[in-house]
């Protein structure tokens, strides 16, 4: 762009030139520059240069130029052009970061019918950073980021525009990975598909068009927490979460927080929750004009549906009987007064309209103790503090413990004890997290701890894990006896 004399403003502008246009290129041209000034600080190998020389033009074939950056270089940068490619770019690094320059100026163009964008390497496991582009493939091609078997964890997708064929994010094995500013859309299959943990996050996510029947924009196995996430612009089915061995071929709990969800424009279920599990969903809204099914639906038996804040928008034809759809009677689904004034007042059981339940949110004292699992032993606290609160069936029991000395020796592993009430024994329906952990070691080949409530029991268990090692409990050894600290909370089902 030639740089324009001093006095240059829209009032002497010769009148062939388009003020629109002329931001558009400043910006684009201010956006290189940025990122160009940022690449070069982090030490980025940029893939026009030599010996890569990808063309960037969107004709030339650039598979093999970026290819040979990801195998040379941990960081690598992808300034602003279009890049075809026809093989799925591999991963060359653990940690490995791709930045382009913008998600309007750089673009990936897989091309070719199951052409992947990126796919995980060989490395034995997937952490990496993609940000700052745009994947675009046809209807026929395969997806965006593909990582079907390696485990994935500390992995951030940031800034990205994915559409393609197939599954926009496929993700069969990740924990701890996040997910920010990231919308998609899908011709044949789900917007985002992940397999995970409670530690997977969402945040401000986009599910698009999501063209195919059966398909949802967000499609998750495990746990996740999805913060502020919108759609959908058109499609059958906003979020579907859990698995059963048909159609899925396996068998997978839901533990998901929906924060300030935005659900729109779906033509079957908004929130599909099958099998068993946790979820919790707070503020945000239902929004839909058109004719669907339902708002909610829970597919399963003895799990919990809480909702806070939750309204509905809806002004479409729904097929059941009320919003919150259940199979089945007496399920732990429940609701605060301002959601059943703003139009969830009832719950359609299996075909029987019923009132819906409110939550009840006193907080009540319990007292937590540390003990060991062989023998309990008698300890002093320099701080025992428990508040729970009960949901229907859910409890939520948060704990701080911290040690000042141990009288009596314990022995074997620790555990957490004096929960306000006793756990089902019908199935693992319990999760646990931790606040802070302090003078707790962790044994060789561990890396992080976790809480679990124990089924049929009043306790709950600390543990350890790691990658490709048995979760085990950690030994009452293993933490200072003047100086221990635990704080987190359980939350799990009575019967």
């Amino acid at each position: 762009m030639t740089p324009k004399p001093l006095g240059y403003s829209p009032s002497n502008t010769p009148a062939n030139v388009n003020l629109d246009m002329l931001a558009t290129d400043v910006a684009n041209a201010l956006a290189e520059a940025a990122a160009a000034i940022a690449a070069s600080i982090n030490n980025m190998v940029n893939v026009k240069n030599a010996p890569y020389n990808a063309v960037g033009d969107g004709v030339h074939d650039d598979t093999a130029a970026i290819q040979a950056a990801m195998l040379a270089a941990q960081a690598v940068f992808i300034p602003t052009g279009t890049y075809k490619i026809t093989a799925g770019l591999a991963l060359g690094f653990k940690d490995q970061r791709i930045c382009g320059a913008s998600k309007g100026g750089t673009i990936i163009v897989p091309t070719g019918a199951g052409c992947h964008g990126f796919v995980e390497g060989s490395t034995g496991e997937t952490r990496c950073t993609i940000q700052h582009l745009q994947i675009a493939g046809g209807s026929t091609t395969g997806s965006g980021i593909y990582f079907p078997t390696l485990l994935t964890y500390l992995t951030n997708i940031e800034d990205v525009i994915i559409t393609m064929g197939s599954h926009a994010v496929y993700m069969m094995n990740e924990f701890s990975t996040t997910l920010r500013d990231v919308f998609v859309s899908s011709s044949n299959g789900h917007g985002f598909f992940l397999n995970g943990g409670n530690t997977t996050k969402l945040d401000r996510c986009y599910a698009g068009v999501i063209s195919a029947a059966g398909m949802a924009g967000y499609r998750i196995y495990g746990g996740a927490l999805l913060s502020a996430c919108n759609g959908l612009n058109s499609g059958e089915l906003w979020g579907w979460f859990g698995a059963t061995m048909v159609p899925d071929g396996l068998n997978a709990q839901f533990n998901i927080t929906l924060h300030e969800p935005n659900v729109e424009a779906w033509t079957g279920i908004g929130i599909r929750l099958v099998n068993q599990g946790y979820c919790t969903i707070e503020g945000g809204g239902a929004t839909n004009v058109g004719s669907y099914t339902c708002v909610v639906s829970l597919e399963t038996s003895s799990s919990a549906l809480m909702m806070r804040g939750f309204k509905s928008f809806t002004s479409g034809m729904s097929t059941k009987l009320a919003d919150i759809f259940t199979n089945g009677t007496g399920y732990n689904v429940s609701a605060d007064s301002e959601m059943i004034r703003e139009g969830f007042a009832n719950i359609d059981e299996n075909g029987t309209l019923g009132a819906m339940p409110t939550i009840s949110m006193p907080v009540n004292q319990w007292t937590p103790v540390l003990r060991g699992s062989v023998t309990a032993g008698t300890n002093t606290y320099a701080a025992q503090a428990g508040r729970y609160r009960q949901d229907g069936r859910q409890i939520t029991a948060w704990f701080d413990i911290q040690l000042a000395s141990s009288v009596v020796a314990m022995a074997g592993n620790l555990q957490i004890a004096g929960l306000p009430f006793t756990m089902t024994n019908a199935g693992p329906f319990g999760d646990g997290s931790l606040t802070e952990v302090s003078h707790v070691t962790l044994d060789s080949g561990y890396t992080q701890f976790s809480v679990e409530p124990v089924a049929g029991q009043n306790y709950a268990t600390l543990n350890e894990i790691g990658s490709n090692v048995a979760t085990q409990g950690v030994p009452e050894a293993n933490i200072g006896a003047t100086s221990g600290k635990i704080v987190g909370c359980v939350r799990y089902v009575v019967s």
